[in-house]
């Protein structure tokens, strides 16, 4: 009896080892000499520029003035029996702002361990559903770098779409950024000698 209770718990003891050792494994698949340090997404409203010279609407109002004064002028030296009397230029309209539209900043910060230098990365933004692990929505990037043997830097990749157009009904009560668990996939990397690295399926 004891022996069958001592060898149910050394079968217990291995099966938790098993997991556990499982668990800690990383993916093989996963560059070896490419770290992403971290990763963020943030949501920013952006103005386009109507016009670059500051100084248009004082030179508008200047030939606006040359313009009023002409006309007179030209009222002072008309005949006293004239019928019609020439009008007053009419003012420029005034230029309508362009409305703030929304963009979103995806961002990594990866760090070279590789003994060479990095031209380009193509990565992958998931967006994945905390309750069902579903990915919801992704964002495919590839970003020209330069990146030096143990150097770190941030990858930054500016988009017009959202995360994802589709959210999870029991996540609409959060805000954007909690709704979704995110990861990143590093899927090809470039050198500048020449050789890639692919991500193996």
């Amino acid at each position: 009896m004891k022996m069958r209770q001592f060898t149910y718990s050394l079968l217990a003891t291995l099966l938790l080892a098993i997991v556990v050792t499982a668990q800690q494994v990383p993916n093989q698949s996963d560059p070896k000499n490419l770290v992403v340090v971290d990763h963020t997404w943030r949501k920013e409203y952006v103005v386009p520029a109507v016009d670059s010279n500051p100084l248009r609407p004082n030179e508008d109002l200047i030939r606006q003035t040359r313009a009023e004064k002409a006309v007179i002028r030209q009222r002072d030296y008309e005949l006293p029996n004239q019928t019609t009397e020439i009008p007053m230029p009419r003012p420029a309209d005034r230029p309508v702002p362009p409305a703030a539209r929304e963009i979103y900043v995806y961002k990594i910060t990866v760090k070279n361990s590789c003994a060479k230098r990095i031209k380009s990365v193509d990565w992958e933004f998931q967006f994945i559903n905390p309750e069902t692990q579903e990915v919801m929505g992704t964002k495919q990037i590839i970003s020209k770098v330069k990146l030096a043997p143990g150097k770190t830097q941030v990858i930054k990749a500016h988009r017009p779409e959202p995360p994802t157009h589709i959210v999870s009904a029991g996540q609409l009560d959060k805000k954007l950024q909690d709704q979704f668990k995110e990861k990143v996939i590093i899927h090809r990397i470039e050198y500048t000698d020449g050789t890639v690295w692919r991500r193996v399926p």
